[in-house]
């Protein structure tokens, strides 16, 4: 501004006064009053008056909207322009002593990377891509955070309070290969026509025998079944430990080896340019309460790097022909490296699909079958999950973490176009560069523009998903209140807010509830049994069910008719735990867990409801009659007030009582 120009502003009144800079600093930051009379001064001592920078912004921008000199008398007692009234009163005015109290500042986005590993590259991309205003904490922070991205599982931060973490509690033990192929076939028990889009499988060294059993019976009523195996480890990933047999004595099982299943080999898969291939499928599990599933309309395909040919006695060992993962093809020099997203041996699934419907194939109904695999497979996981969930993140704690996940299906088409799942990974790799020997011993990391195309939308979708619109609002009032935290709340010009925008997903599609849960509600049957669970566990905590309460279960639900007596109940509690904790030292003091409480809840229904024709009408018909009878009363025994009690604690009797009753609606008591 050029030396002897008055400030102007308009005060309470609508008087134009004039800027008092001599006024104390104390009085001109609290706003202790208004001056006596409308006073020019000069421009005071260096040290009497300092420019902070908010009003040099002010200055500036009031400079810039000045009108030409001839036009206006900047010495007048007129007021000044619309814009120039605007700035000087929302800069330069004092504010009341209350303002100071009542300014409220917001958060930024906080994000706990300290456990995130190689996932944080994409996490900074991805927020910086969205424009949010987030705050990283690469080493953790003492206070809970907005946001917990861990790289393997829920208990890798153990300082999680609440926000939202990227792992559900108990998920990658529940998707390892032997635990999925249990829930798999209970599933298959009660939905056989629906549960059949898996290979047929068996865990060893349990299984073993009926596995052996079940392939001579196959060879006796069929002389030409040669089927080829395929073995793989529980807990193994990236091709580690996978290999082919023709022969069920190939499969040793003596000494202490590690579980393992055997699958049926696809021999007749869907091949492209003569070459075998999977599919990558991404799915978000964004919550389970409500049920919201997500998947990805991008995905990899994954290539083998060798022509494939039915199995043999010769090329069985050859694993860049029969399996497709990246860890191992990635070591073969065919494998090729490129930019084009529709080439290589690791292309995106769109540009797939196009090439099959280009040869006629009918990709949206091939792309309806995987969605319903995806919904199937998450509703298999559903119960136990529940029971971890509720273990670890109670209820009755609403302000604890609530928890997402990104998981990858690994699906096989076969030469008859049925999809097939041959995994579910807990943790996809979220890496967007590759791993390059560009000399003997010298390996660089090179960017891949496939994977950047396929996970930068993803995991950008599921932030945009999983980040609450209020929370989101608040650190943007954050980022404006940060730039200019020197003017007073209440005179400062907010940016006006965006209004709510609907969610708009680039790649992530909604099939849960949105567009299946009519269709597969029939399939949470399972879940109604864990509800019933998790009632009688009786310890805090506690994933297994003592004797005692598969006892007051029976009590209680009233299975206990006829030749099934109290009795009975304990001799199939202690075999059927003996036989689930055979690798547990403790035996069948650890209890029941609920995989071995569903299998006895099958064994009650088969007896209580023997005219009933499906077991999948057996069990829901117990499921009715156990939720009925348990609502009659409290669950546990009830413990009478005594003779001689005081008012007081019969009182406190019955409402320990009530604690335990079951939960009753108006429908229920019609």
């Amino acid at each position: 501004m050029c030396a002897g120009v008055t400030i102007n502003r308009l005060d309470r009144a609508g008087r134009c006064t004039s800027l008092d800079r001599a006024t104390s600093s104390k009085r001109r930051r609290y706003g202790g009053g208004q001056s006596p009379g409308p006073t020019t001064t000069s421009r005071g001592p260096p040290g009497r008056y300092r420019k902070t920078s908010h009003r040099i912004w002010a200055e500036e921008r009031l400079s810039s909207s000045l009108p030409n000199t001839t036009e206006f008398s900047l010495c007048s007692r007129e007021p000044l322009p619309d814009t120039c009234h605007l700035v000087s009163r929302l800069t330069l005015d004092p504010c009341p002593n209350k303002d100071k109290k009542k300014r409220s500042r917001g958060r930024l986005i906080s994000v706990d990377t300290s456990k995130a590993k190689s996932n944080a590259e994409i996490l900074r991309k991805c927020f910086d891509d969205l424009g949010w205003p987030w705050r990283e904490y690469r080493t953790g922070r003492r206070i809970g955070c907005d946001l917990y991205w861990n790289a393997l599982s829920f208990n890798d931060n153990e300082t999680v309070l609440s926000g939202q973490v990227n792992k559900f509690p108990g998920l990658i033990g529940l998707v390892k290969k032997s635990q999925l192929t249990k829930l798999l076939y209970q599933m298959k028990q009660l939905f056989p026509t629906e549960f059949s889009f898996f290979p047929t499988s068996w865990i060893i060294p349990d299984e073993y025998h009926k596995f052996y059993q079940d392939v001579m019976k196959a060879n006796d009523e069929n002389p030409n079944y040669k089927p080829t195996f395929i073995v793989k480890p529980s807990e193994g990933s990236q091709g580690d430990g996978i290999y082919l047999i023709t022969d069920p004595k190939s499969v040793s099982i003596q000494g202490n080896i590690r579980q393992s299943i055997i699958q049926e080999y696809i021999t007749r898969p869907l091949l492209l340019e003569k070459t075998k291939f999977d599919l990558r499928v991404y799915v978000l599990l964004a919550s389970l309460n409500p049920l919201r599933i997500y998947i990805s309309q991008e995905g990899m395909a994954r290539f083998c790097t060798l022509h494939y040919e039915e199995p043999t006695n010769q090329n069985l060992n050859q694993v860049y022909m029969h399996l497709t993962n990246y860890s191992l093809n990635k070591h073969s020099i065919n494998f090729v490296h490129t930019d084009n997203l529709d080439g290589g041996s690791k292309r995106t699934m769109k540009s797939v699909l196009r090439t099959l419907d280009e040869k006629g194939v009918n990709t949206d109904q091939l792309w309806c079958k995987i969605e319903a695999i995806v919904v199937k497979t998450i509703t298999s996981l559903l119960p136990d999950l529940n029971v971890c969930y509720e273990l670890e993140i109670p209820a009755k704690r609403p302000a604890g973490p609530s928890c997402f996940q990104i998981l990858g299906f690994d699906i096989l088409i076969t030469e008859d176009l049925e999809p097939m799942l041959l995994e579910v990974n807990a943790n996809p790799s979220l890496r967007l560069d590759y791993e390059y020997e560009a000399s003997p011993g010298v390996v660089e990391s090179v960017p891949s523009p496939v994977d950047e195309e396929i996970k930068i939308p993803l995991v950008t979708d599921t932030l945009k998903i999983i980040m609450p619109a209020n929370r989101l609002s608040s650190a943007r009032k954050a980022l404006v209140s940060r730039s200019c935290e020197h003017i007073p709340s209440s005179r400062r010009v907010l940016a006006k807010e965006e209004d709510q925008e609907e969610l708009v997903l680039d790649c992530l599609e909604e099939i849960w509830p949105k567009k299946y849960s009519e269709k597969y509600e029939h399939l949470r049957l399972i879940e109604k049994v864990a509800g019933i669970f998790h009632l009688f566990l009786g310890v805090r905590e506690s994933q297994h069910m003592g004797a005692t309460g598969f006892r007051n279960f029976c009590r209680r639900a009233k299975v206990c008719i006829g030749s099934l007596t109290m009795a009975s109940v304990d001799i199939m509690y202690i075999d059927i735990v003996r036989r689930w904790n055979l690798e547990t030292p403790a035996g069948t003091a650890c209890g029941m867990c609920f995989g071995a409480f569903l299998e006895a809840f099958f064994i009650l229904a088969r007896r209580r409801f023997r005219s009933e024709e499906t077991l999948v009408c057996k069990v829901k018909s117990l499921v009715d009659f156990c939720e009925l009878n348990i609502s009659e009363g409290p669950l546990w025994p009830s413990h009478k007030p005594k003779k001689g009690l005081s008012k007081r604690l019969k009182q406190s009797v019955v409402k320990e009582e009530n604690l335990y009753r079951w939960p009753c609606t108006q429908n229920d008591n019609n």
